[in-house]
């Protein structure tokens, strides 16, 4: 009988069908650089249904700001469409804008790195995490607006 070979997406995919499980990593400042925040990034289970993302928090978890994997990070949820509503939204999830510069630079750092670990390219955890880039906490080269969501953008 001939063993099937699978790649870490549909390993993880087959998992996640019959145990419910759901592969995130939590990045800590000792691999982010970015104190008091924790970045989940996580293996898609249809990677192809949308786009590359991860979500940001406090310590203590409670709302969760989405942010797209790539060159101009957005953050994509909540929807927050303006200036305005962003600042208002980073409020809500207790995170400052120059947090969310720092976070947005950590992306475009480790984009490649992300992007893989979302398309189940790393198997091993910690293979993801040792790979991983911490930013320069004095950074401020992303502006705010670069970070909104545009107006009735759909997501691929």
């Amino acid at each position: 009988m001939k063993s099937k070979i699978f790649s870490a997406r549909e390993f993880f995919s087959k998992l996640r069908k019959e145990t419910l499980m759901d592969e995130m990593a939590g990045v800590s400042f000792d691999r982010t650089g970015i104190e008091g925040l924790i970045i989940f990034a996580s293996i898609a289970s249809n990677p192809h249904s949308m786009s590359p993302r991860i979500k940001v928090f406090r310590k203590n978890p409670g709302k969760t700001l989405s942010i797209t994997i790539n060159d101009k990070p957005q953050v994509i949820a909540p929807k927050l469409d303006t200036v305005d509503k962003l600042s208002k939204g980073l409020k809500a999830v207790d995170i400052s804008p120059d947090e969310l510069k720092q976070v947005a630079r950590w992306i475009v750092i480790n984009k490649d790195v992300l992007a893989g670990y979302w398309m189940g390219k790393y198997m091993i955890t910690d293979e993801f995490l040792n790979l991983l880039k911490k930013v320069d906490s004095q950074y401020s080269g992303i502006n705010l607006e670069d970070l909104k969501f545009s107006k009735n953008k759909k997501e691929k």
